[in-house]
């Protein structure tokens, strides 16, 4: 399970300090709602799934690897997927199942996890890490425009 820390943190409504009504209100329905969190996990989550399967970049900006198996490689040429570079792209699964895995802890509602609805693909994920290191963790850029879009996103609701 790959989760996204949370960043978005809602200051104390009790002592009223720096605060109006109406931006009290609009705080306290947003870390109700979550919205802002979700906005910004999914702007990263984005990202990241662009970084992976599109890009073939790892956690630290590097590439995935090169294809070195010849048949492989000819088989991946065949279904027209990159040839180049490793990008954890041959079926679509794992990209479609990573992709629309983001999703709301029941336990805590102010965390994102990744949850793959397949075995398979959760595999994959474990033996692709162990292979090649940190692919799926968020990189520094990636955290920042979490960040950023928190901040854009509060200061357009809060006016």
């Amino acid at each position: 399970m790959l989760k996204y820390s949370t960043l978005f943190v809602v200051p104390s409504f009790n002592s009223g300090k720096g605060w109006n009504n109406k931006q009290r209100r609009i705080l306290q329905q947003l870390a109700k709602d979550n919205v802002v969190n979700r906005i910004a996990s999914n702007t990263a989550h984005a990202e990241q799934v662009t970084r992976i399967f599109e890009d073939g970049k790892k956690s630290n900006g590097a590439n995935i690897g090169k294809y070195k198996n010849d048949s492989y490689k000819k088989l991946r040429a065949q279904k027209g997927r990159e040839t180049g570079f490793i990008n954890l792209r041959l079926s679509g699964a794992l990209q479609i199942d990573y992709s629309n895995g983001l999703k709301t802890t029941k336990k805590d509602s102010q965390t994102q996890v990744v949850l793959l609805k397949s075995n398979r693909n959760a595999v994959i994920v474990e033996a692709q890490e162990k292979r090649f290191g940190d692919i799926f963790e968020l990189t520094k850029e990636e955290v920042d425009l979490f960040i950023n879009t928190t901040t854009r996103e509060l200061q357009l609701l809060l006016g």
